[in-house]
């Protein structure tokens, strides 16, 4: 089963090199869609599954990111 995962970052947000690093690991993990900006606070990735979205979740938390996780279906 696919579902959503969506994050609020803590400030620093990403920077516009840390936001495209991101979205090219998000992009091999092939979701149904992605929205990763820099500057903002917020993270979502629609159509991983379930093992994908904590792999993900666990490789920023190695990034040294600061996160809160809002939604996860």
């Amino acid at each position: 089963m696919k579902g959503q995962l969506l994050l609020q970052l803590f400030k620093p947000y990403l920077t516009p090199f840390e936001a495209e690093e991101i979205r090219a690991e998000v992009k091999e993990l092939r979701p149904r869609m992605y929205l990763i900006l820099e500057d903002w606070p917020w993270l979502e990735v629609r159509g991983l599954t379930e093992l994908r979205a904590k792999a993900l979740v666990e490789a920023l938390k190695a990034r040294g990111m600061k996160f809160k996780e809002i939604g996860k279906k």
